[in-house]
Parts: C-alpha cells; structure tokens; sequence
C-alpha cells in the first residue's frame, strides 16, 4: 500500500467522524426544542456508516488480497424515539397541566457519541501528520540544567 492509499483512508474516516460530530451537535441543539407550529417535533438522527466497499460480493471478488477503501457514509436515520414530558408550568408552550413535550434526545448519549467521534478524529489526523522527532532537551527536562545550578552546588546557594 503507498501513502496515498493511507491518507484516502485516513481522510474518508475523517469525513465520517466530522459527519458525526455535526449530527451530534445538530441533536444537542435541538434537544429542548419544542414542537413547530404544524406539529411535528425534532427526532434525533444517526450517522450510519460501514467500510467502503465491505458488500458480501466484494469480498470475493479481491481473492486472498484485503482490500481497504476506508469508510463511507451511507445515510443519516431518525431515531425512533419517544419524546419525553417535562413539567414546566411557565413555558409557553405547557399544555393546561404545565407539561412540554421535547424531544426525546439522551444527552449523556450525545455526549458519548461526540468523545467518542473527537478521539477517533484525532487518530485520523495523527495518522496524516508526520511524527515530530523532539530535541533531547525537549524530551528530558532535567538535561538542561547543567552541575554548576544542580541543588546543594555552591552556585546555586544564595549568596
């Protein structure tokens, strides 16, 4: 495999976990909105994705050769959810007993999708950027100090 090859993969992944940060935003914002005027409410949504090219079929075909394509998006689902009930008798939009109903987006679950996303963005793009060789004195804070300023030296005690 060449490195072109290496950083389609690592780019189409990238694609796929920008994607699914911005899903996630999109149901973070939208988790307190209320129903719109024609009555439809906000559902949540799901990126739905898979490795490029991995149908049965395409399995076969490559023979013994693994092929790898990296990934690709195949659509983003509403979820089937049930919006939840909160008590807020002064919210405008409270029915005659004080109840909203919002959408039924889990937030602690958004939470986890967008870490979850941020991490595997970042090994993406740590698989694109080249190692930096760091200097020894960079790696090794104590190699800098020379003996003259070591502790218990007659340099470094206070005149």
């Amino acid at each position: 495999m060449d490195y072109s090859q290496a950083f389609e993969i690592s780019a189409s992944g990238m694609t796929v976990e920008k994607l699914r940060v911005d899903v996630t935003a999109v149901n973070i914002a939208n988790m307190h909105s209320t129903a719109a005027a024609d009555g439809t409410m906000f559902r949540p949504l799901r990126v739905v994705s898979r490795p490029a090219g991995a149908t049965f079929a395409s399995q076969f075909q490559g023979g013994a050769q693994l092929a790898l394509r990296g990934a690709q998006v195949l659509g983003i689902e509403e979820l089937a959810v049930e919006p939840k009930t909160v008590y807020e008798p002064g919210n405008p939009n409270a029915n005659d007993k004080g109840y909203v109903t919002l959408p039924g987006v889990d937030h602690v679950a958004e939470m986890v999708n967008l870490i979850t996303a941020l991490r595997a963005y970042e090994a993406s793009d740590f698989c694109r950027r080249r190692p930096r060789v760091r200097s020894r004195a960079r790696a090794n804070p104590r190699a800098r100090r020379s003996r003259s300023s070591a502790p218990g030296s007659a340099s470094s005690s206070p005149a």
